[in-house]
């Protein structure tokens, strides 16, 4: 549910962030947290709430680039959290959807970076 409303939210890439954007993250925090207080089972049970808190930040702003480096964090609290349960299926799973993650956000960034050289050096 929360992707589907921010996909129907962000629509338009260049869209700037408004009010109804900040008040669906903050209704989307506000369930976060009452999730957070009732399933706590000590500290390591934390990181599923920051692994879902980091998630639905990337997925609601706009920035490209934040969303692959939340995802990455996301992504090791997941691998956080199925260590502290013992899930050894969650683990490899999650370990390889880090290997992905990982794989794409430097792809990314190494076209980012190579695409921002070819423009300074067709302007030189």
């Amino acid at each position: 549910v929360r992707n589907i409303i921010f996909l129907i939210q962000n629509r338009k890439p260049n869209d700037k962030i408004n009010w109804v954007d900040w008040l669906t993250i903050s209704f989307f925090m506000i369930i976060l947290i009452g999730i957070a207080f009732f399933a706590y089972d000590g500290p390591l049970s934390l990181f599923s709430f920051f692994s879902s808190l980091t998630y639905t930040i990337a997925v609601w702003q706009r920035n490209e680039s934040v969303y692959k480096v939340l995802g990455i964090i996301s992504s090791i609290c997941t691998i956080g959290y199925f260590v502290f349960v013992r899930s050894l299926f969650g683990l490899i799973l999650e370990l390889c959807l880090f290997v992905v993650i990982l794989v794409g956000a430097i792809r990314f960034f190494k076209k980012k970076k190579f695409s921002k050289l070819d423009k300074s050096e067709n302007l030189s």
